[in-house]
């Protein structure tokens, strides 16, 4: 991120609209700048396992057309390190 994209991002941070939401990921928290870190609350996210995630599909009626490599890329950023 840019140094003017960084501080445009934090006036948005500081003065968001009412009705936004806004969240922010990233894989590599240390390009962010402090103040903007400051501004935000972390939350941690844990990979899941395919079951959980083809059991949510099909309870959501949203398993049609889903492969089987689809739900194995989802998780494939921390298999690598195991």
């Amino acid at each position: 991120m840019t140094r003017e994209a960084a501080n445009s991002l934090l006036k948005t941070l500081e003065e968001p609209p009412e009705y936004a939401v806004i969240i922010l990921i990233t894989s590599n928290e240390s390009k962010l700048l402090a103040t903007i870190k400051s501004r935000c609350m972390k939350i941690n996210f844990m990979p899941i396992s395919d079951e959980q995630i083809i059991n949510y599909l099909k309870q959501n009626n949203l398993y049609t057309n889903i492969t089987e490599a689809m739900i194995k890329n989802c998780n494939r950023k921390y298999r690598k390190g195991t």
